[in-house]
């Protein structure tokens, strides 16, 4: 179902990359699985060279692991605040 989702993402809305964290990075071989689906379901029908191949600089886990959405939640507080 992620490779599908991957899928459909990048079919809808072609974004330059796609970061997907949470419970499908906790388990190391989820992430490549559903890479490797989204990339035969795509079948090279995107001409865009970013998805092409094995899509692992495309579609990525979060650089902060799982620190993302907090520090995220705090950075957008700060900002909200002037601070």
């Amino acid at each position: 179902y992620v490779g599908q989702l991957i899928t459909t993402i990048v079919l809808t809305l072609s974004p330059h990359r796609i970061v997907i964290g949470g419970g499908v990075t906790a388990e190391p071989a989820l992430l490549p699985r559903a890479r490797e689906h989204a990339a035969e379901l795509l079948n090279g029908y995107v001409a865009s060279p970013a998805v092409q191949g094995d899509l692992t600089d495309y579609v990525v886990a979060p650089g902060l692991g799982d620190r993302a959405g907090v520090l995220g939640a705090i950075a957008l507080a700060t900002d909200a605040a002037g601070t």
